[in-house]
């Protein structure tokens, strides 16, 4: 595993157990007027987290069936989702 993955996964670890992050990234998800499917990628993605701790970025994008570069796009998005919200 690599430095860079292994920093993204202890990421991952650090904002699921933040409350406040996983309110705010549901939030946005159900408070946009558009629901179009923008954010259920990063929903599909926190409840696949919230399953199965240390997932690699190859296994979150088998697991979601999407390309290995939408995995790091999905936690930007996240990421700047929790930054409007704080």
């Amino acid at each position: 595993m690599t430095e860079d993955t292994q920093s993204l996964l202890a990421l991952f670890g650090r904002l699921l157990e933040n409350r406040t992050f996983a309110s705010a990234a549901l939030r946005t998800r159900y408070n946009r007027e558009d629901h179009t499917q923008s954010n259920r990628g990063q929903v599909r993605l926190l409840h696949l987290l919230n399953q199965h701790d240390g997932l690699t970025n190859t296994e979150i994008a088998v697991e979601l069936d999407i390309r290995p570069s939408s995995v790091s796009a999905l936690v930007k998005k996240l990421l700047d989702a929790t930054s409007l919200n704080a």
